[in-house]
C-alpha cells in the first residue's frame, strides 16, 4: 500500500484534520481521518513534520498557519 503524504492529506477534501500537536523542536504532529470509510485502504494517518512546512501548506490550503487552526493542541 502507498504511504500518504502530509501534502496530500492538508490537500484534499477527503481527509479531517482531527488533531495538530506542537512536540519538542518544532516539528508538529498532524492526525487525520478520511471523511468516509474506504474498504481495503487507509483510513487514519498520523504523522510528524516541520512546523514550518506545516505551516506553509495550511497556509496555502486555508490562509492560517497550522496553530491557528481549530484543531490545534498544546501538549
Amino acid at each position: 500500500m502507498k504511504k500518504i503524504s502530509i501534502k496530500a492529506v492538508i490537500n484534499s477534501d477527503n481527509w479531517i484534520i482531527t488533531k495538530i500537536i506542537r512536540g519538542y523542536n518544532g516539528v508538529i504532529r498532524i492526525n487525520a481521518k478520511t471523511r468516509f470509510y474506504i474498504a481495503d485502504s487507509n483510513n487514519l494517518f498520523c504523522e510528524w513534520c516541520s512546523e514550518k512546512y506545516a505551516d506553509a501548506l495550511c497556509k496555502a490550503k486555508y490562509g492560517k498557519k497550522a496553530s491557528e487552526l481549530n484543531a490545534f493542541r498544546y501538549n
